[in-house]
């Protein structure tokens, strides 16, 4: 099918969508504080727009949310991580350690990659626990 074929199709299947269709995705609160329109019209608007605020407004709304269910995604592997894949916590650094640094690396560790490592024992441990 190529490029006027799929402009047709278009023209005679989104007139019919409605929102039992295709529904909301979004929150109504959220449409609100953003002036989002909904998701039909978006999707209305950005085929055949009537005007240029209609079809920006639609390329925001699809876009936000893309990026919304990203986030959602993102936070939920988070969370798994959190709760589901909790590491061990090393109390102390342990002499296995400190023999890699000092016998193993070619070089001295610097104060700030010290720290570093520090930061990230640390954070590890809040984490774990």
């Amino acid at each position: 099918m190529d490029t006027k074929g799929i402009r047709k199709l278009m023209r005679e299947v989104l007139p019919r969508l409605t929102p039992g269709l295709c529904p909301e995705t979004l929150p109504v609160k959220i449409l609100q504080a953003f002036r989002l329109p909904g998701r039909v019209e978006a999707l209305k608007s950005i085929h055949f727009p009537p005007a240029a605020p209609a079809l920006e407004a639609a390329r925001k709304r699809l876009k936000f949310e893309e990026l919304f269910f990203l986030q959602l995604e993102l936070l939920l592997a988070k969370k798994h991580r959190n709760n589901e894949l909790v590491g061990y916590v090393f109390d102390e650094v342990g002499k296995h350690l400190n023999r890699f640094y000092s016998e193993f690396l070619p070089f001295a560790l610097t104060e700030a990659q010290k720290r570093v490592i520090r930061e990230i024992r640390r954070d590890r441990a809040q984490v774990s626990r």
